[in-house]
């Protein structure tokens, strides 16, 4: 897997992004 650092970081980021996002509505809807 030749991924340059920035790349790694922002798919990353994005899925912290998006479990947060399920987290919070499945708290909300709980």
């Amino acid at each position: 897997m030749a991924l340059r650092p920035s790349e790694q970081h922002q798919k990353r980021a994005a899925r912290r992004s998006t479990d947060c996002a399920v987290a919070r509505a499945n708290a909300t809807t709980l």
